[in-house]
Order: structure tokens, then sequence, then C-alpha cells
């Protein structure tokens, strides 16, 4: 599901606002109290991306007791619902999948407040920093990215520098990615 329309269902539900990581703490101590069943601080940093997520599925019990906290039968139902949401505003957020592209293209990323990343596809979702203008991301740093999503946080799942792995980071939390383009090799 889209990370953006969850934030905003959850958002409605609670009537708090979710911006940050510390949100999370208040969050999962509604969910116990509204649902009488709780949720990891940890899990809702991940599932929102505020922390590094390692693309494996959360369990079927996380995602059914967000789906209870919402008002919904099951995650199915909240699936749709989410859905119908995109469907009903027009919202279709641009997504680029690392699979799709081939070695060598260019994938240029920005987010505030002014910042912005060029990736050299390699293979297998490893990209190389080609550029890096106000990030904490060095040029030749070594990143897996499964996709890049316009609007939504910038989640690298594990970063190469100089062969040492740093582990995952997570850029633009606030506010997402502001813009994708991606140059084909042929076009370069």
């Amino acid at each position: 599901m889209n990370t953006k329309i969850l934030i905003e269902m959850l958002e409605k539900r609670s009537g708090h606002t979710i911006t940050s990581a510390a949100d999370c703490e208040w969050l999962a101590l509604d969910f116990t109290t509204r649902c009488g069943k709780g949720i990891s601080v940890n899990t809702l940093k991940r599932l929102l991306g505020f922390l590094a997520y390692d693309g494996k599925s959360f369990r079927q019990s996380t995602l059914d007791t967000i789906a209870a906290y919402l008002g919904f039968r099951d995650w199915n139902e909240t699936e749709s619902a989410a859905m119908d949401k995109v469907s009903a505003f027009g919202h279709n957020p641009a997504i680029l999948d690392a699979d799709k592209l081939t070695k060598g293209d260019l994938v240029t990323v920005t987010y505030a407040p002014d910042r912005q990343i060029v990736f050299e596809y390699r293979d297998d979702d490893r990209f190389v920093v080609a550029k890096s203008l106000n990030s904490k991301l060095h040029i030749g740093d070594i990143v897996a990215i499964r996709q890049f999503v316009l609007g939504y946080p910038l989640l690298v799942t594990e970063t190469l520098r100089n062969s040492r792995s740093l582990g995952a980071y997570t850029a633009a939390k606030i506010g997402g990615l502001t813009t994708i383009d991606c140059q084909h090799k042929e076009e370069l």
C-alpha cells in the first residue's frame, strides 16, 4: 500500500499528525488503547517510512491489527479502501522500479530543502552515487534501492562506502522526493 495514503488514513483515525518517527510512539500507544492489541514502535516506523525497511513482508496479524484500528475487517479490505481513495482523487504517484532499468541509466532525484542525488544503475537494484549535493551520500557510494516513488521517502536498503557497509538509509523523510528523472543509457 502507498505509504502516504496509509499515513493519511492513520492521521484521520487518530486525529494526530504523523510527520516523524516520534509520532509512531504515540500511535503505538493509541493502537493499544483503541484495539487492545499492540504494534511495536519500530514496526510502525518501518511501515511508515521512518526506519529502513528490508523488503520482507509484514506479519498478517500486524496488518490485520492496523485494519482493525482503521475500522476495517482485514488488511485486504483496507487495501481496497486505499485503492478507492487513490482512484477517487486521481492520484497516481510516479514510480520508477529499479528492475526496469538498464546498466548505465541515470536516475536524478531531488528533495527538500535543496538536495539532489544522481544514481547510476549497475544491476540487481544496485546503484553508484554519481553526484550528491547536500546529501549524506557520497560520490562513489554503492546503494541498494528497489524503487523511487514521487512524494515518498527514498529507502536505501544498504549503503557501501569504500567496501564497508553503513547499513540502511532513508532520505526525504518529510515531504518525500520532489522530482525523479531517468535518463536511459541510449539517451545519453
